[in-house]
């Protein structure tokens, strides 16, 4: 596992305060720690005098609707980006390191010549940046933007801790999966310490679900199917669903894991069509809990598959229909279980 030397905390400051207009990306679908980092980042610059922008792909969905308590971003796909790319001197990439996750924006960055540092905590990654902050030990890339802003000394305001908070609390499942470990728990600590609210933020984020959200679970839930004497678990979203229940591609988050409550599947993945010849899957598993149990690695069947993502936390997107990318998935997982 990748550990971030001293050396590469002290070249990604430098890096980052030698550039005054630098773009902020992320990948395509942001979750929590990928709007979280933008954020974060975004607010710490700016408290240094700097002119970043964080720029989006796609407008946020109405899942997302408690990170418009932020400062907006321009969107890439409604014309709001293109008048910034031109006026940028660096680019910094948060939460990922695959040209395949920022696709929207990879021809531009490839041929921009713009210096990029990468800030990530993913094991799969491609030669993007020509400097880099990777930590895979890290349960959140927020939590390495935290690191960072901490060891540099910047200063934290009340949007960058909470944007910080978010991420770490909703890539650990709000701290219920094994990368909640004891330094990101140290981390969330030092937040709530300087006045970051879990119990608001959580409410904000899980209390407000939409109506249509609820029925698409409902949906995903009847369509479970278990496998492999129950330890792999199944589900699929159609277009109909989705026109059934009124609900967008956002509304899927998180639904993977609720198998995962099933005490004996140790692996879920959901596969999502919505009728543009891709098939999105997200695979989870989890840790096993005595020594001799299986420890699945759901992310060498997202890398097999094209995708990547972390050994309990993946995802891939397939060309294809639903009727073909099935049992292609479902041979795959199955193949860890041999």
């Amino acid at each position: 596992m990748t550990k971030p030397a001293d050396k590469d905390w002290s070249d990604a400051k430098a890096w980052i305060e030698a550039r005054h207009r630098p773009l902020i990306i992320t990948h395509t679908k942001p979750d929590g720690d990928a709007l979280g980092s933008i954020i974060s980042l975004r607010s710490l610059l700016v408290g240094m005098g700097k002119q970043p922008t964080a720029l989006i792909y796609d407008a946020l969905n109405p899942s997302q609707s408690y990170y418009r308590k932020f400062d907006s971003f321009p969107v890439l796909s409604e014309g709001g980006g293109t008048s910034v790319l031109d006026d940028r001197d660096s680019v910094i990439v948060a939460d990922t390191c695959t040209w395949s996750q920022i696709e929207p924006i990879a021809d531009w960055l490839k041929q921009s010549g713009l210096p990029i540092l990468a800030i990530d905590h993913h094991v799969n990654r491609d030669e993007i940046a020509d400097c880099y902050l990777v930590d895979e030990r890290a349960g959140a890339a927020c939590q390495i933007v935290y690191e960072l802003a901490r060891r540099s000394g910047w200063e934290m305001n009340d949007h960058a801790r909470e944007a910080m908070f978010l991420g770490m609390a909703t890539d650990t499942g709000w701290f219920r999966f094994s990368n909640a470990d004891a330094a990101l728990l140290q981390a969330v600590t030092d937040l709530v310490r300087d006045g970051v609210a879990p119990h608001l933020v959580h409410q904000g984020l899980f209390q407000h679900e939409r109506a249509a959200r609820v029925r698409l679970l409902g949906r995903a839930i009847n369509s479970l199917e278990l496998m492999e004497d129950g330890q792999l678990a199944c589900m699929t979203l159609t277009p109909a669903d989705y026109e059934a229940c009124g609900a967008d591609s956002g509304d899927t988050e998180n639904i993977v894991n609720e198998p995962l409550k099933i005490g004996t599947v140790c692996a879920s993945v959901i596969l999502v069509d919505r009728a543009e010849g891709i098939i999105r899957c997200s695979f989870r598993s989890k840790p096993p809990e005595k020594d001799g149990e299986r420890d699945l690695d759901v992310s060498s069947v997202a890398f097999a598959l094209g995708g990547g993502g972390h050994r309990r936390a993946a995802a891939a997107r397939i060309q294809g229909d639903l009727q073909e990318v099935k049992p292609k998935v479902l041979d795959a997982l199955k193949e860890i279980f041999t």
